[in-house]
């Protein structure tokens, strides 16, 4: 089954079974864009915000598949316009379909000011019309409806079809999605196999951590002296802005345990620290190089011990220890 799902940038889905009603929006303002899978029929009117302008009304939908597909085959999407909810007098209605749009595009600005032109076109007519186009999956497309009248409604029928109701909300405190720029980085993690070597020079054998970005693909495996049943992987990656970054935590067979996973710039340094949930406490730095620095404490919360990870295990760098006495 094809799926539809309407995505907007910082916006908020909610379903809307107790009424059918679509708005339309001019792109350069907020909008509201609602349906109903299988039948959905909205009611536009300019009394309540719609923009009319010498008799036509104009509603604007976006379209973003999750999976490519063929519309008028896997997927049928039609819609007609009317007069009354009865539906008993049709309008006349034309459309014009943009896309594909990237997800970072400014399309309202395109679709406002002329400078893009139409995938398809839907002539003046007071049948219903149906959409034959392709449609490239995660890329955003956007249906505009004209309707040669200020009030009325809009019936769309949709098989396999899910389409959803959204409404703008403040972006204020919206993450950016995360693309790292192209240059060399580096990756770090620890592994440790429930049933390999705890001690020596051994490597793990079923634990790999594997790296994609664009057409580059890295795979790196543990290596270098077995710390307290923990091995460490590192390497260098390169990335590429042309595709996504994805990162595979791969075991060949068994139990493997991976931590203190990092990424950052090859000409740059990274520091990470530990803290006790509870006390509060720092228990551990990681440097560079993702070795630890081993904070230990006493029953009183006096520093009693600082160890570091090295390449050759682990290595006792300060220890304090306090004496009282007492005059009987």
């Amino acid at each position: 089954m094809k799926v539809f799902i309407l995505v907007f940038s910082c916006l908020l889905a909610h379903w809307s079974f107790g009424q059918d009603y679509l708005t339309n929006f001019s792109p350069s303002t907020s909008y509201l864009v609602c349906g109903r899978t299988q039948t959905g029929r909205g009611a536009f009117d300019s009394a309540q915000g719609f923009l009319c302008v010498n008799g036509k009304s104009k509603l604007y939908y976006e379209y973003t598949p999750i999976d490519s597909l063929q519309l008028g085959t896997d997927a049928l999407i039609t819609f007609q316009g009317f007069t009354n909810s009865g539906m008993s007098t049709a309008i006349n209605t034309s459309y014009r379909l943009f896309g594909p749009f990237e997800q970072t595009q400014n399309y309202s600005y395109l679709i406002e000011t002329n400078s893009v032109i139409p995938i398809s076109t839907g002539s003046n007519t007071t049948s219903s019309h149906s959409l034959s186009d392709f449609f490239v999956g995660n890329k955003k497309y956007v249906l505009e409806i004209t309707a040669n009248a200020c009030v009325g409604y809009i019936n769309f029928e949709n098989s396999n079809y899910l389409q959803q109701c959204l409404k703008e909300i403040p972006c204020d405190n919206c993450l950016p999605k995360f693309q790292p720029v192209d240059d060399r980085y580096i990756i770090s993690a620890w592994v440790k196999e429930a049933t390999g070597s705890t001690t020596g020079a051994l490597n793990y054998t079923n634990s790999q951590l594997k790296v994609t970005s664009g057409s580059n693909v890295y795979t790196f495996y543990p290596s270098g002296q077995i710390i307290d049943g923990w091995q460490r992987i590192e390497g260098i990656i390169q990335t590429n802005s042309a595709g996504n970054l994805k990162m595979e935590l791969i075991v060949s067979s068994g139990t493997s345990y991976f931590d203190d996973i990092r990424v950052f710039p090859y000409d740059g340094s990274m520091m990470t620290y530990v803290y006790d949930p509870v006390t509060l406490r720092l228990m551990a730095e990681l440097d560079e190089r993702n070795y630890a620095k081993i904070y230990e404490y006493d029953e009183e919360g006096k520093l009693v011990r600082v160890k570091k990870e090295t390449e050759k295990g682990i290595m006792t760098i300060q220890e304090n220890r306090e004496n009282s006495s007492t005059n009987d």
